[in-house]
């Protein structure tokens, strides 16, 4: 694959016309019509190939997010949070809790946000009068 293109402005019969106003008469204009056949058809070939590729990549990018889903789902049955007993995470999710304030009603922080990680948590946090004593419910 060539770096540097065939197309080298400099050596265009235009080259002193490039980028300024002017205008090309009917037999300079007849001239680049035949000057440009092989750049546009290099063109149109190196625009497949880059679709190609792209699409090739795509696909790639799938299977890749696809294996990869696969090894994280199966990883995740390893993670050894998932072996501390149950008494350990609720001392852990009593912890989670600001000591300076009642715990709020957001989805945000603990302890509604431990109900949603996991069913295990859930029934954990929801086992837990201590961190539901002093909920903190805005009444407007």
């Amino acid at each position: 694959m060539s770096v540097n293109p065939p197309w080298d402005p400099l050596q265009s019969p235009y080259s002193s016309f490039l980028n300024t106003n002017y205008a090309a008469s009917p037999s300079e204009r007849l001239e680049l019509e035949t000057l440009l056949m092989k750049p546009q058809q290099e063109l149109f070939r190196l625009d497949l190939e880059i679709s190609r590729i792209q699409t090739l990549l795509d696909n790639l990018m799938t299977q890749r997010y696809q294996v990869k889903s696969f090894v994280d789902a199966h990883r995740a049955l390893m993670a050894p949070i998932r072996r501390l007993p149950a008494e350990t995470m609720a001392e852990v999710f009593v912890h989670c809790l600001y000591l300076e304030r009642y715990p709020v009603r957001s989805l945000k922080e603990a302890p509604l946000l431990l109900t949603m990680v996991s069913r295990g948590w859930r029934d954990i946090a929801l086992s837990l009068p201590r961190i539901w004593a002093a909920f903190h419910i805005h009444i407007a």
